[in-house]
């Protein structure tokens, strides 16, 4: 699960790389935070939910990426 979680933050880091350097360098803090805080949550989450921890991970790395996303075309919008 922590590997999976991995894998998709270094998607994150791929798609984030065209967006401003500023704005990229607070995005990967977050994402570094996010990730620690995944790793503690994860088994807590699957111990309370019953569920699957990568469906987990899954639902909370969607809700990131539009967060990314929306954050990305903002600052595009600002930048112009």
């Amino acid at each position: 699960t922590v590997i999976g979680c991995f894998l998709v933050s270094v998607t994150f880091y791929a798609r984030i790389s065209s967006l401003n350097l500023l704005l990229n360098r607070y995005i990967q803090l977050l994402i570094d935070v996010f990730t620690s805080l995944l790793m503690i949550l994860t088994p807590i989450l699957q111990a309370r939910n019953k569920r699957p921890s990568w469906e987990t991970c899954n639902s909370i790395t969607v809700t990131l990426h539009h967060v990314v996303d929306a954050t990305g075309q903002s600052w595009r919008f600002v930048a112009k």
